[in-house]
């Protein structure tokens, strides 16, 4: 099967789900509906918690993670947090393969954004 310039991308439809093929150069990569919406729900909650996160910060709150904790005297808390969640998205878009590890994560950071919200209502 060959593609042409003008098809990028390429709908096939089975009985189970719907895949969408995207060609990337050479490679032919599936991409599944529900990956998208994970990938999505992912963003979003990195986005909730880099803003519940700097919330905390401006009440008095710190960081847990020592990695980060450890950045913020070079980098200022902002970038420090910013570039964590810039990694930890561009790490777990390009290389993870299996659906489970993106539901996991979302769970991980909604509990994540759950802890933060609950700091931020109790501190003084």
């Amino acid at each position: 099967m060959q593609f042409s310039a003008l098809s990028t991308y390429r709908h096939c439809a089975s009985r189970h789900s719907s895949v969408i093929l995207i060609r990337m150069s050479a490679v032919v990569l599936p991409i599944q509906p529900s990956r998208n919406r994970a990938l999505v729900c992912f963003a979003l909650l990195q986005l909730a918690d880099l803003t519940t996160t700097l919330a905390v910060f401006s009440r008095g709150g710190y960081e847990l993670n020592p990695v980060i904790r450890g950045l913020m005297p070079f980098t200022g808390p902002v970038l420090a947090v910013l570039a964590r969640k810039t990694l930890l998205f561009t790490l777990v878009w390009r290389f993870s393969r299996r659906n489970w590890i993106l539901y996991f994560g979302n769970a991980l950071y909604a509990a994540i954004v759950s802890w933060n919200l609950l700091c931020f209502l109790i501190a003084p």
